[in-house]
């Protein structure tokens, strides 16, 4: 299969759409086995099990449970800071898709790769319309910049709208 990728684009850009498939698929998969665990390790609620929660007090304004996965080493012990900022973005982010998008389904994904977190909420609903609020968008540049980061709002590319939050995180050791 490798060399056909070498002479046949279209057959490349297919399998590597699928492996990205493949890689969504598992990590909903493992992000519905922590929601059942839950936090049987008895530590306390992380960042993971924090956005969980709101992602459930949020659905039932959503009208749907949106799709949440969770990438990288999120189960390391964030300062408070921070885990309180993430939980607030998730919070506003899909908060104003249940308030302004009507949109029929949401994704959240939440990920750690090196020193970056990055939440990034993507909608099908009307996309970015007008000029949103300046006071709830400031909100979230604010909460990133607190940590290095930067907040986006654009148009996703097939309709509706992705709002990106990223922020660096501590250095391990």
């Amino acid at each position: 299969m490798a060399a056909q990728l070498e002479t046949n684009e279209p057959l490349a850009r297919r399998l590597r759409q699928r492996v990205e498939d493949l890689d969504v698929a598992i990590r909903r998969i493992r992000t519905s086995i922590y929601a059942l665990r839950g936090d049987v390790l008895g530590r306390g609620a992380g960042v993971r099990q924090s956005i969980l929660t709101v992602v459930g007090a949020v659905a039932p304004a959503l009208g749907f449970a949106p799709s949440v996965s969770f990438a990288g080493l999120l189960d390391i012990q964030l300062p408070e800071d921070l885990t309180n900022d993430v939980t607030a973005v998730v919070r506003e982010t899909l908060t104003n898709v249940a308030k302004h998008a009507h949109a029929s389904s949401a994704a959240l994904d939440v990920k750690i790769i090196d020193d970056r977190l990055t939440v990034t909420v993507s909608d099908d609903g009307d996309g970015v319309v007008g000029s949103p609020r300046a006071s709830g968008i400031d909100n979230l540049r604010v909460r990133a910049a607190r940590h290095g980061g930067s907040f986006s709002l654009a148009p996703a590319p097939g309709g509706g709208s992705i709002a990106t939050w990223m922020a660096r995180t501590p250095p391990r050791s």
